[in-house]
C-alpha cells in the first residue's frame, strides 16, 4: 500500500465514524425526553429514554411513599417536556373553637388542606 491510499482509507474512516456518532446522537436525542420534575416544591428536568412515569420515577431512584400522590400517574406515558409532580403529606393543626385537630394534606393552601 503507498501513502495516498492510507490516507484515503484513513479519511472515509473518520467521515463515516463522523457521520454515524451525528445519527446516533440524533437518535437519543429523537427517543428520549425532557421531564420537569417536582418533589414537594423542588424542581429538576432530566432526560430520560423511559416510556412510563413509574418507570422513570423507577430510574431515578424514587421511592414512593403510602400516601405520596404523583401526577400524572405512575401508568402514564412519558411525552415531550412532561411535568411530574410528587407530593408528600404533611401534617397541620387546625384549631376549631376549643378542639384542635391534626390532619394530613397535600395541599399548599388552606382551602386543599380543609378539602
Amino acid at each position: 500500500m503507498n501513502k495516498k491510499n492510507i490516507f484515503k482509507n484513513a479519511k472515509f474512516i473518520l467521515i463515516v465514524l463522523a457521520f454515524v456518532s451525528v445519527l446516533t446522537m440524533g437518535f437519543s436525542t429523537a427517543l428520549g425526553n425532557d421531564v420537569e420534575l417536582n418533589i414537594n416544591g423542588k424542581t429538576k428536568t432530566v432526560f430520560t429514554y423511559e416510556k412510563t412515569v413509574g418507570a422513570f420515577l423507577e430510574k431515578e431512584g424514587i421511592v414512593l411513599k403510602n400516601k405520596d400522590v404523583v401526577s400524572p400517574s405512575v401508568d402514564q406515558e412519558i411525552k415531550k417536556d412532561m411535568k411530574v409532580m410528587i407530593t408528600s403529606p404533611k401534617s397541620y393543626h387546625i384549631k376549631d373553637g376549643n378542639k384542635i385537630l391534626i390532619a394530613e394534606a397535600n395541599g399548599y393552601t388552606v382551602a386543599d388542606v380543609l378539602e
